[in-house]
């Protein structure tokens, strides 16, 4: 008999993309502890915030306590986000 292969669920399941509008949600406790979740189980995760980049250093300090790259931190700074992020990542589906 051969050995089977063992896998974790966390193996057999592939990142989400998940993203996170920064105020009213990542300010709060529940936003914060859900973000912590979506890490931990490896998701690819995005910050969106309609500031501008000039208005955005605590959002980036926020993503960088987290360990979320920069790059991952989205301005949308006017417009509706999921209109802009449809525009801008066509290819997230």
């Amino acid at each position: 008999m051969g050995l089977l292969p063992t896998f974790t669920v966390k193996s057999l399941i592939q990142p989400m993309k998940v993203s996170f509008d920064f105020d009213g949600t990542l300010t709060t406790k529940a936003g914060k502890e859900m973000l912590v979740k979506k890490l931990a189980m490896g998701d690819d995760v995005f910050i969106i915030t309609a500031r501008n980049r000039s208005q955005g250093e605590s959002v980036l300090e926020f993503a960088k306590l987290y360990k979320i790259p920069a790059t991952r931190v989205i301005f949308t700074t006017v417009g509706k986000k999921w209109e802009i992020i449809k525009e801008r990542y066509r290819d997230w589906e």
